[in-house]
């Protein structure tokens, strides 16, 4: 949560996207205590696609005023890196805080241990 405020404090907007459905998302949101944190919930059963399908994000481009190469992505599975890539954000980042191993996420632009670790190489990845 501190970091995720840490981000909030640089005015960064955050989203979740996920081929979850909304129901379970929010849920998720709420018992993690962080639903004034996050600023978009992306979701497969509110737009009707999937991971890695870059039209997942379009209407966030819109709503949002930003390109992809404003985006950094975050995530622990090989369909998250690949939804970054797809998409053409400015960096896709792996986190080995979940799922994926290094090796699952070798097509990441830079690999962190977790979450915490992405906050602190800011300067790395926001070129």
């Amino acid at each position: 949560m501190d970091t995720l405020k840490a981000f909030k404090d640089k005015q960064y907007n955050i989203a979740i996207i996920t081929s979850d459905d909304i129901d379970g998302t929010e849920r998720f949101i709420k018992d993690a205590g962080v639903e004034h944190l996050i600023d978009e919930k992306i979701t497969a059963s509110i737009n009707g696609y999937q991971k890695p399908n870059p039209k997942m994000v379009e209407d966030f481009y819109k709503k949002w005023d930003v390109s992809p190469n404003e985006i950094a992505i975050i995530g622990d599975t090989p369909t998250d890196i690949q939804m970054g890539k797809n998409a053409h954000f400015r960096a896709v980042v792996g986190v080995l805080s979940g799922t994926g191993n290094k090796e699952d996420l070798a097509d990441a632009d830079y690999i962190y241990q977790d979450i915490n670790e992405f906050y602190k190489q800011e300067a790395e990845w926001n070129k």
